[in-house]
C-alpha cells in the first residue's frame, strides 16, 4: 500500500505545481491585458487630443485667418501680369 500511497502523493504535488504555474500564467494574462488597456487609452486620449486641437486650429483659420483674404477679382503676379479670377461657379444641368 505504501507504494500506492507513494504514487497518490507524487500526483497530488504534480496537480499542485500545475495549478500554481496555471495561476501564475492566468496573472501574468490579466497583467498584460491590464498594461494593453492602459496603453490604448492613453492612445486614445493622445488622439484625442490631438483631432480636438487640429479642429480648434482650422476653426481659427476659418473665422479669423481666411477672412483675411478679400478676394478682389484680379490676381497680381509678380512680373506685372494680372488674371481674372471667377467669382461665380455656375451649375452644369
Amino acid at each position: 500500500m505504501s507504494g500506492l500511497t507513494a504514487s497518490a502523493e507524487s500526483h497530488e504535488a504534480i496537480l499542485e505545481q500545475q495549478r500554481v504555474d496555471f495561476g501564475a500564467f492566468v496573472h501574468e494574462r490579466q497583467d498584460d491585458l491590464e498594461n494593453h488597456c492602459s496603453f490604448i487609452s492613453g492612445w486614445s486620449q493622445s488622439i484625442t487630443t490631438g483631432l480636438q486641437q487640429c479642429s480648434q486650429d482650422m476653426g481659427k483659420f476659418l473665422d479669423e485667418e481666411l477672412q483675411k483674404d478679400i478676394p478682389t477679382g484680379n490676381m497680381q503676379m509678380s512680373h506685372g501680369l494680372s488674371f481674372h479670377v471667377l467669382n461665380v461657379l455656375v451649375e452644369e444641368t
